[in-house]
């Protein structure tokens, strides 16, 4: 074959030796060979620049996207990589800065108008230099550019943020630098990522510690309760933080710190940036903790594209939104808003000091001994005198008088947590079990006093009847299937009471439960937002289902109410009312001996609490069933899914949160949701007919009210909304199946 104009050879009979250097950028982008020629033949050729060693000429082909540099006979290939996306830079008026400025002058004045404030920190060591994300040059260049048009441009746009919102900017090598902090969102913040995205160069190792503890002092500077705070960490791999001797360790207790501090103020996004062998368990781990200490927290692994990290961003973003609207919400009260309370944090690993011994001892506790009574949440008081509250003893017998912590040891989106401990004012001593107190994380709501803690025990209080039909229902279809009870985990929630006592004059009550295990850890195993423990469930962001897909199979997962299926009510019977038990229904636990253990002391469930408790029917089960054959509607009459076998049933132990979060909709015939499931499990002792059991404590429900009743449970009820969220997540496991609740 003749030679080709430009001295270039035939793509067929051409000897095209490849470099390494080629190769391996081909391999991660994906490029293959025949590309390569087809480029020479067929793309745009320029003048690329000379070999910096030898001075000898190059050439850069661009073809379909993509740019090739070759040696100086079109034959060898240097490199390769994708055409660098060209972000519009905005065109800055005077208005613009004045505008910028005056924004930035009003927060620094009163930083009570900044209503968020997101830390970024951004990996920069040198493998963000890697030339493998589709649309971008470099992995650097992917993250600034996506942070420009996703992170700020989507949402100025879309209205989620305002220039009340600010951002910080972290670049992580061996060392955090600062590039800007506090900067409000809009046109002057979006050139500040778009000069980045075309300028900035990755270099050197990521540390991981330096920058969390920048970010840490930044989200520190003029927080105020109604902010909310995201730190937002993207990073390519596993940090380089090799002289500590347990980098894990360290990291983590740093993000634990953090998110004790702050609670559900907090959002925490992790996003792990890179080819799907990369390890991010260290990026996992930080999410996980966050979560556990009260935090929001998530961990995502996009695709290495634009469209990819623009996902995970969003849901970034989503998470801060979603903080924001809930210190909204938390912070008013009939239209008025409220102050939280400022309060020291016990330090991570503290331990509870000695015995008090004076009203005040120093050493951490407070001593109350005036008017301290306790009481239990019942509902055959509220049935028969409007007052759920009856007194009950302490837990020791010898206790006269209870100690308080000084300093919190958390915080829930509503409350903080406290170290209790009964006392015996005659010895000094404690005596009875380690306690936790919960009271209003805002100024003044003590006034309310027994009135603030009625809703939160009404919401334990109903959740543990839940837990009680989820226990029977899945303990009767695995002896239909002949599964050991040794291989079935249990849920419960653990029992409250409050405390009542004087302090100076004021009348003064504290939410009490027990302290859980310290020993096992504390999990978060799905949230009041759709949040899924991505360890144990499918995470949030499903790029391959579309929008409309996802409509029908949440609309199909909740389905239009039963005829007969909706009583508006709070599942609560007031004095005077009738029990309204469904036709073909029973009592969900009769009898006055069960009544006694999950009632409260009510005459039954069923009475206590209205129709919602009455037992689902369930049709006749034959082998056919245990074995695959056709039943009727899950929804209907809850029959044992197809194809599922006695020797098929060994679902992990965390499906069973999910499943039974699925199962409160069901049992309460589609008007309540038990969601925000945190707690701890521990596996069962010799002897015990279970597996073990999950403890869980301040559940969230979420109750759909026909008559648009909303906050029936508290603040934290969203209704519908809430609902729909939970759904839009759950992914039904053998759990659900099991129960014939499943898709």
């Amino acid at each position: 074959m003749p030679p080709q104009p430009d001295g270039i050879p035939g793509t067929s009979d051409m000897p095209f030796f490849s470099s390494l250097h080629g190769r391996e950028r081909r391999a991660l982008r994906g490029i293959a060979r025949i590309d390569l020629q087809s480029a020479v033949k067929y793309g745009k050729k320029q003048q690329a620049s000379p070999d910096r060693a030898t001075g000898a000429r190059r050439w850069r082909y661009t073809h379909a996207n993509i740019v090739y540099i070759t040696d100086e006979t079109s034959t060898k290939e240097i490199t390769c990589y994708a055409k660098p996306n060209s972000l519009p830079r905005a065109n800055l008026t005077l208005e613009h800065i004045r505008d910028h400025e005056a924004a930035k002058s009003r927060l620094k004045a009163d930083p009570s108008l900044c209503t968020s404030h997101t830390v970024i920190v951004v990996d920069q060591s040198g493998s963000m230099r890697t030339c493998d994300v589709e649309d971008f040059r470099t992995r650097s260049n992917a993250v600034f550019g996506v942070l420009a048009m996703d992170f700020v441009a989507k949402q100025r746009l879309s209205g989620e943020a305002t220039d009340r919102d600010t951002v910080s900017l972290i670049l992580m090598r061996d060392s955090a630098e600062v590039v800007f902090e506090r900067e409000p969102m809009g046109l002057v913040l979006y050139n500040k990522f778009v000069g980045l995205h075309a300028q900035n160069t990755p270099r050197s190792h990521g540390m991981f510690l330096p920058a969390l503890n920048t970010a840490q002092g930044l989200l520190k500077r003029h927080v105020h309760g109604g902010c909310g705070l995201s730190l937002m960490f993207l990073s390519d791999g596993r940090p380089s933080d090799r002289r500590l001797s347990s980098p894990m360790r360290a990291i983590t207790d740093q993000v634990r710190s953090l998110a004790e501090g702050y609670g559900q103020q907090l959002s925490v996004s992790t996003l792990g940036f890179a080819s799907r062998q990369q390890d991010f368990s260290v990026l996992e781990a930080m999410a996980d903790t966050a979560q556990a200490a009260g935090a929001h927290g998530t961990f995502y692994r996009p695709e290495l594209s634009a469209e990819g990290l623009g996902t995970a961003i969003a849901g970034s973003s989503s998470s801060v939104t979603a903080v924001k609207s809930s210190l909204t919400r938390l912070a008013t009260k009939d239209g008025r808003s409220r102050q939280l309370r400022k309060v020291e944090r016990e330090s991570a690993g503290a331990k509870w000091g000695h015995d008090p011994t004076t009203i005040e001892t120093g050493d951490g506790w407070v001593v109350y001994t005036d008017e301290v009574q306790r009481f239990e949440f019942s509902y055959k008081g509220m049935r028969f005198s409007k007052d759920p509250w009856v007194t009950a003893k302490p837990f020791s017998e010898e206790a006269n008088a209870i100690a308080l912590r000084k300093r919190a040891l958390g915080e829930g989106s509503e409350r903080l947590v406290f170290g209790l401990q009964e006392v015996s004012s005659r010895t000094g001593k404690f005596v009875g079990p380690k306690l936790v107190a919960k009271e209003s994380s805002y100024v003044n709501d003590d006034n309310l006093k027994m009135a603030f803690h009625e809703s939160f025990a009404k919401t334990q209080h109903t959740s543990k009847l839940l837990a009680v039909k989820f226990n029977e229902r899945v303990r009767e279809r695995t002896s239909i299937l002949g599964v050991p009870t040794t291989h079935i985990w249990e849920v419960s929630f653990i029992d409250c009471s409050v405390y009542q006592f004087l302090e100076g004059s004021i009348l003064r009550g504290v939410l009490v439960e027990k302290m859980l295990e310290p020993a096992c850890r504390y999990t978060k195993w799905n949230g009041n937002n759709g949040y899924v423990r991505s360890a144990f469930g499918t995470p949030p962001v499903t790029p391959d289902e579309g929008e409309i897909a996802r409509q029908v199979r949440v609309e199909g997962m909740m389905e239009v109410i039963l005829e007969g299926d909706e009583e508006d009510g709070d599942g609560l019977a007031t004095a005077g009312s009738k029990d309204k038990t469904p036709a073909g229904s029973s009592a969900a636990v009769a009898g006055g001996e069960a009544s006694a253990e999950v009632g409260g002391g009510a005459a039954t469930a069923s009475a206590a609490t209205g129709s919602i408790w009455g037992k689902r029917p369930l049709p006749t089960t034959t082998a056919d069933d245990a074995n695959g054959g056709d039943g009727a509607r899950a929804h209907d009459h809850a029959p044992l899914h197809h194809g599922l076998v006695s020797c098929s049933f060994a679902p992990k132990a965390e499906c069973y949160p999910q499943a039974f979060s699925h199962f409160s909709f069901w049992q309460s015939r589609r008007r309540m949701l038990v969601c925000d499931l945190q707690g701890v499990l521990s596996s069962s002792g010799a002897g015990e007919d279970r597996a073990g059991v999950f403890e869980f404590t301040d559940p969230v429900i979420h109750y759909r009210s026909k008559s648009g009743r909303t906050q029936v449970y508290g603040k934290t009820d969203l209704g519908r909304s809430g609902m729909n969220r939970f759904f839009e997540t759950h992914r039904c496991n053998d759990v659900c199946r099991l129960l014939g609740i499943g898709e």
